[in-house]
């Protein structure tokens, strides 16, 4: 965003058993075409927000042993609200707007338990030049 924070979402994750911070995403779907599509539309039906500059960063096998499925990950700057949410039935989910300082904080201290989240938020801040390697 422009006061430098990532846009996340925070849901209940039944295997889990806990609200997990996250963030969002889900399936491309056909009518998407593309995953930036997806992304885009992702975003806006989970936070309300659209974002000024959409950039396609990668894309990888969450768990090449097992699965076949690819996780593509995009870099949205400038998000800001542009709409009200638009959860599925079901879905439990709170947008949550941390600093980039905090969210590394919390990767620290364990708080975000999706690996493949972690490296796309790694990734996504190197891209967007607030951290370095």
């Amino acid at each position: 965003t422009a006061d430098d924070r990532l846009v996340m979402v925070r849901q209940w994750r039944h295997a889990a058993q806990a609200w997990c911070l996250e963030l969002p995403g889900g399936v491309v779907d056909a009518a998407d075409g593309d995953p930036l599509a997806g992304a885009r539309r992702e975003l806006l039906e989970e936070t309300g927000h659209g974002a000024a500059a959409w950039r396609y960063l990668y894309a990888a096998y969450p768990n090449p042993a097992i699965q076949s499925n690819r996780l593509h990950v995009v870099l949205a700057t400038g998000a800001a609200p542009v709409a009200p949410v638009a959860h599925e039935p079901g879905e439990a989910i709170r947008v949550e707007c941390p600093t980039v300082a905090e969210v590394l904080h919390t990767i620290e201290a364990g708080g975000i338990g999706q690996a493949m989240h972690v490296g796309a938020i790694l990734v996504g801040l190197r891209a967007a030049g607030r951290i370095g390697w």
